[in-house]
């Protein structure tokens, strides 16, 4: 059957496992499955495999809270792409808009926005689990700057930071320059990504992240991207401001091994 839909008998198993894709086993030892099961599976699973679902049935599985069935498409993506930015930005980012102007709409209510952004949270953990690699390029931190409440942003700079083989540790949000400023003086990391929402004002932002680059050592990469970062253009010679994931992935992918 994995081979009909065009995907890994991993895959299949695992939705089998995890109940996302109920199954029966035979006498032998086989699983089996149902015929209506398939096919709604099969409309998960699209001809061409680099289009990938549509964002109704991504919202769909996502307010189901399939968090397996949507780690497998972002791990079956990247493993087709070798690179894990490409499909976070096919399928997460575009999940993550639709989400919020349905709730903008008043076609999603705060609960379903939550469960949404919950399964694409555990998701992201799951990814990084199943994409690690043995390279150690060093210590990288990932946090959102401003009042960004769902953290995704920083989230996936984690999963291509890990993935590219660094050990990234997630900051979360609200870090005072401060207290940033302390840890990296503290741990010392090799690259520092921050994820600058719309809504932030550029100006504090600008003077929080000067701060940091007059502070760190001198061999910190520090990256700026989201959806506020073009508004930060030429804040510090430290400084580089990315406009994507994919930007991201590969500058660090740049970055010699210690």
């Amino acid at each position: 059957m994995a081979e009909q839909l065009g995907l890994q008998q991993a895959h299949v198993h695992r939705l089998a496992a995890s109940g996302s894709l109920p199954s029966s086993k035979s006498p032998g030892g086989l699983l089996r499955f149902r015929r209506d099961d398939i096919e709604l599976l099969r409309t998960l699973t699209p001809d061409d495999p680099h289009e990938g679902p549509s964002l109704d049935q991504l919202v769909q599985v996502a307010l189901a809270g399939d968090v397996d069935t949507i780690t497998s498409i972002l791990v079956d993506g990247a493993r087709r792409d070798g690179a894990v930015a490409p499909v976070l930005e096919r399928v997460v980012v575009p999940l993550m808009h639709e989400t919020g102007d349905r709730w903008m709409r008043g076609a999603l209510s705060v609960a379903q926005e939550h469960v949404i952004t919950n399964v694409v949270t555990e998701a992201l953990v799951l990814v990084r689990r199943e994409l690690h690699t043995d390279m150690h390029h060093g210590l990288a931190a990932a946090l959102s700057c401003g009042g960004d409440e769902h953290e995704l942003g920083a989230r996936m700079a984690q999963v291509c930071l890990e993935v590219s083989g660094f050990r990234c540790i997630h900051l979360g949000r609200g870090l005072g320059s401060d207290e940033l400023i302390a840890w990296c003086a503290k741990s010392s990391p090799d690259v520092l990504t921050c994820s600058i929402p719309i809504t932030t004002d550029p100006r504090r932002v600008a003077l929080d992240v000067i701060a940091v680059a007059a502070s760190t050592a001198a061999h910190t990469r520090i990256l700026l991207g989201g959806a506020g970062a073009s508004k930060l253009t030429g804040v510090h010679e430290r400084v580089d401001v990315l406009h994507s994931l994919r930007e991201l992935e590969a500058a660090v992918r740049c970055i010699p091994l210690p």
